[in-house]
């Protein structure tokens, strides 16, 4: 746990802390919204959703959920894309995996 002995919160978690100082230096030079993004949950937000506790962590900071239009990818070369998307649902989910057995 990492303490600051100067914040309100005595007593953050480092992620926690982490994202005050950021809003703490984003209000500071006169940010009047910050995009957290995606919550990976439903609208609106379920607590079976496996997302919901990143949804509750930002829900936390006062950051409020709001429903935007889905983006789309636009594919100028379809073998190209296809590769990566492969590459991206396939090889990537088992590298999170073996990089979490060394964080254990």
């Amino acid at each position: 746990m990492a303490i600051r002995r100067d914040h309100p919160s005595r007593d953050l978690g480092q992620g926690a802390l982490l994202c005050w100082s950021f809003i703490e230096w984003a209000k500071a030079a006169g940010c009047e919204a910050i995009d957290w993004g995606g919550s990976a949950t439903a609208y609106p937000p379920n607590p079976t959703d496996s997302g919901y506790g990143i949804y509750q962590f930002k829900r936390g900071f006062g950051c409020a959920l709001e429903y935007r239009l889905p983006y789309y990818d636009r594919v100028f070369r379809p073998r190209l894309y296809r590769g990566f998307r492969a590459l991206e649902e396939r090889v990537l989910p088992r590298a999170w995996r073996w990089r979490a057995r060394f964080n254990a």
